[in-house]
């Protein structure tokens, strides 16, 4: 994630990028209920940080990190003010339909990740982006239309943004979906695919 790191510091954002035990370098085995707690001290430290505390904290998850971003926010509605979420399922049952229709759940999702009941929990000031690849191999698309349902069933109030934006693009794009919207909106301004900048503008005070 370092690259994704340096690509939104370089707009105007301080970034946070944990890992969770039992990933890269980290120890301790994976659980969802140890991956939602990590998340959750992730949280703790940036609003007990000196500086970070004073700022607008934005969760960008990808896959299972939109998963968390989905429960932080809900459970964070005070801290969290909005969510970039990438390739992430509404409700993971599809996504063994879709990927895993004759294998065993891996060991962090035997548990029900649902992440359409979590955004219709977010805070009505909580905003949130959805992006989704229409060559998702592992997540079916349709999980963003059904997110972005979840999103707009909820009360919000007149400044908060629910957006959904499928791209082109397998499930581990990232980086180059990012910096097709980075040239977008440096291009275009006018145009639906900078949207994600639009957005992020509004937590970096940046205006395109």
């Amino acid at each position: 994630m370092e690259e994704e790191a340096r690509f939104f510091f370089g707009r105007g954002c301080h970034v946070v990028v944990p890992t969770y035990r039992g990933y890269g370098t980290s120890e301790g085995s994976p659980s969802r209920q140890a991956l939602l707690e990590d998340a959750q001290a992730t949280i703790d430290y940036c609003m007990d940080h000196w500086t970070l505390g004073e700022s607008r904290l934005l969760i960008f998850g990808w896959s299972m990190g939109g998963a968390l971003a989905c429960h932080m926010a809900a459970q964070n509605p005070n801290a969290v003010h909005g969510i970039i979420i990438l390739n992430t399922w509404d409700i993971f049952e599809h996504v063994q339909q879709h990927f895993w229709p004759a294998r065993p759940f891996p060991f962090s999702f035997r548990d029900k990740w649902d992440n359409s009941d979590a955004i219709r929990r977010l805070g009505p000031d909580t905003s949130i982006l959805i992006i989704n690849a229409c060559n998702d191999e592992i997540v079916p698309p349709n999980s963003g239309v059904q997110n972005l349902i979840a999103a707009q069933s909820r009360p919000t109030s007149p400044t908060t943004i629910s957006r959904s934006m499928p791209t082109s693009g397998g499930h581990g794009t990232l980086l180059p979906i990012l910096r097709y919207f980075d040239m977008q909106g440096l291009t275009n301004a006018g145009s639906d695919d900078c949207r994600v900048f639009q957005y992020l503008s509004t937590f970096t005070g940046h205006d395109r």
